[in-house]
């Protein structure tokens, strides 16, 4: 069975590409967004999944999304999602956006951006009445020191930062037909 994948980081298809390679296994690799791939696919696929897409994307590009399952998906595939969902990520979110707000004000180069960002959470975290009250955010801090900065830039510097409701999510993908 054919297998394709498609990511619009060319350092991401790089990557893959050396897995794959080491690996063994085949697969046929795009470099492309989801609406370069909406334009250029020609085939169905039996199973489609999204991992680490969903809750960091804009409206508009779920929507894509949406579409490639409507458009490609058989009858009788399936779609493997994987996404930030409430309210399990409820507690994250006001130190995300903390997080994101304060990077870009500190800096226009992510790098700088957070570790500035981590440097102020760091002194805001034992006072902050919010974190107290919180007790699984100590856990979470702890968490984002065994982090590597690059994926705490993609996690907690986009914009589109999104978690969603089970319901929520569920009501899009019945657009695509699921």
């Amino acid at each position: 069975e054919r297998q394709v994948g498609v990511d619009f980081m060319p350092e991401q298809v790089d990557n893959l590409t050396q897995l794959l390679n080491a690996s063994g296994v085949s697969a046929e690799l795009a470099c492309a967004d989801f609406a370069q791939f909406l334009a250029t696919n020609q085939q169905t696929f039996q199973t489609i999944s999204l991992h680490g897409v969903w809750s960091w994307v804009a409206p508009e590009i779920r929507q894509q999304i949406l579409t490639i399952i409507q458009r490609f998906l058989t009858d009788d595939g399936m779609v493997y999602l994987s996404h930030n969902t409430l309210p399990g990520c409820a507690p994250v979110i006001p130190m995300q956006r903390l997080i994101h707000h304060t990077a870009k004000a500190f800096s226009d180069h992510a790098d700088d951006g957070l570790q500035a960002a981590l440097t102020v959470l760091q002194s805001v975290m034992p006072i902050s009445r919010y974190v107290l009250n919180e007790p699984s955010l100590a856990d979470w801090w702890k968490s984002l020191a065994q982090e590597n900065p690059r994926y705490l830039s993609h996690e907690y510097l986009g914009h589109a930062w999104h978690p969603m409701s089970f319901h929520d999510t569920a009501d899009l993908l019945a657009q695509a037909g699921l």
